[in-house]
């Protein structure tokens, strides 16, 4: 009786590890489409092929941009942020600034939305102080986000060593050098 019962929780183990999987396999295969539309959509960009205009339109009205089936503010300006970092690294730092404006604007309605829940919120404002510094040049700005998330995440000492990370040496937005 007892090898019966082992036999039968083996067999729902099984079944239960086998549907975790598939279920595994589509999240997973949502987040590689999600990753492969930032690629296309920077790809076109750079090539001339699409506009940044079209082509945060195309972003914005995307349902999916994380593999999750949602999109809120937060993976809107995390998926502008992917772009313009590779239009970055693709040598187009010009195209890539409008969707580092794209996800400011979108992480500050996070940050926003994100109102009562503290950790969310200096979550949003450290992403959106690293784009306001790193990319746009808007130094000052981000010094003051990241004041706020220490305010609101005062036990957190690693805000205080990313406050001055960001604030060091950034009064130029990241350029990228012509090759050749």
């Amino acid at each position: 009786m007892k090898s019966f019962f082992f036999r039968i929780a083996g067999l729902l183990a099984a079944v239960v590890l086998t549907a975790g999987v598939a279920a595994g396999s589509t999240a997973l295969e949502s987040m590689q489409a999600a990753r492969q539309l930032r690629v296309e959509i920077a790809a076109s960009v750079a090539s001339g092929a699409e506009t940044t205009a079209g082509a945060l339109e195309r972003l914005v009205k995307e349902k999916d941009l994380n593999g999750l089936g949602f999109t809120s503010e937060a993976d809107l300006a995390h998926g502008a942020m992917d772009i313009g970092l590779r239009l970055m690294a693709l040598g187009r730092p010009d195209a890539a600034e409008p969707f580092f404006e794209a996800a400011e604007t979108n992480f500050v309605l996070a940050a926003t939305r994100a109102n009562g829940r503290a950790a969310e919120k200096a979550q949003h404002l450290v992403k959106l102080a690293t784009v306001r510094a790193r990319y746009l040049g808007k130094v000052q700005q981000a010094a003051a986000d990241i004041d706020e998330a220490i305010r609101l995440q005062p036990q957190d000492k690693a805000l205080a060593e990313q406050r001055g990370a960001l604030t060091r040496n950034q009064e130029k937005p990241f350029q990228v050098k012509p090759r050749g």
